[in-house]
């Protein structure tokens, strides 16, 4: 069972990701600049999601065996308890990845579908 995540939180989440809508739409010299600094985060941020992930998978069958039988149902949940956000946050980072990068080309879409000033 996952815990909610704090109402606050997904607000400000929300109104981050909201500004850096805005700010591709209005600025895109200046977004083009900013995803730069987004790349980064959002890619490692995924990464380290997800090499602590594994970690925890790697360690729970490595020490499977030297737990006390007894015991094991009790250890099972404690690591399931350790991994409750993991796919969550592994599917909301690689969606933010690729809206970010949609982002990052919307000048390029705007620009084919405006119509031709010219004459």
């Amino acid at each position: 069972m996952m815990p909610e995540v704090p109402a606050p939180i997904i607000t400000v989440c929300l109104a981050v990701i909201s500004a850096i809508s805005y700010i591709a739409y209005k600025h895109p010299d200046g977004y083009g600049r900013l995803i730069w600094l987004l790349r980064p985060l959002t890619v490692g941020s995924f990464l380290s999601l997800a090499f602590w992930d594994i970690g925890i998978v790697q360690a729970a069958n490595d020490l499977v065996g030297l737990i006390d039988p007894t015991k094991r149902p009790e250890a099972v949940t404690l690591i399931a308890g350790l991994r409750h956000h993991t796919p969550a946050g592994l599917i909301a980072l690689g969606g933010l990845t690729v809206y970010f990068e949609f982002l990052n080309i919307l000048p390029l879409l705007l620009a084919e579908k405006s119509p031709n000033k010219g004459g």
